[in-house]
């Protein structure tokens, strides 16, 4: 049995590979900072904010919210933690950031992490506190009333 001989790259496609990725970062880097995500130092070195991912989520949460509203022509309720979330799990969506749950309440929409145990509760009416990173539903003890 032979061994093939595997095509080397041409120094010169690779060299263009590399500046394309380096000018790629430059302005990705650019962008960051005139978002105020990130900074150079003062060694040059490029620094992200602590809070960038925050920020970054947040973005995508108001935008995603803001789409899934116009969709169903009402307004869009942003939630924080520790509020009481009521309605209906509506919809999941598939977001950059990850999995987020629809809820239609009588007011409009608003979003939740998702969480298998809300898209198994999908098309039902849930009541819970927005806790940290998810809809705590109920007590987490069993079912609430709505839930039955």
């Amino acid at each position: 049995m032979g061994v093939w001989p595997i095509p080397m790259t041409s120094a010169p496609a690779v060299c263009d590979f590399r500046a394309e990725l380096d000018r790629a970062v430059a302005e990705r880097q650019q962008w960051l900072v005139a978002e105020d995500l990130a900074r150079f130092g003062t060694d040059g070195g490029f620094e992200m904010r602590t809070s960038a991912f925050a920020c970054l989520r947040e973005r995508e949460l108001q935008r995603v919210g803001k789409e899934a509203a116009a969709r169903l022509q009402v307004p869009y309720r942003p939630v924080a933690p520790g509020q009481p979330v009521q309605g209906r799990v509506r919809d999941v969506i598939d977001a950059p950031g990850g999995k987020i749950v629809v809820i239609e309440r009588r007011d409009g929409v608003s979003l939740v992490p998702w969480s298998r145990r809300l898209d198994n509760l999908r098309g039902r009416e849930v009541a819970g506190t927005m806790g940290a990173h998810e809809l705590m539903i109920g007590k987490m003890r069993g079912r609430t009333p709505l839930q039955r």
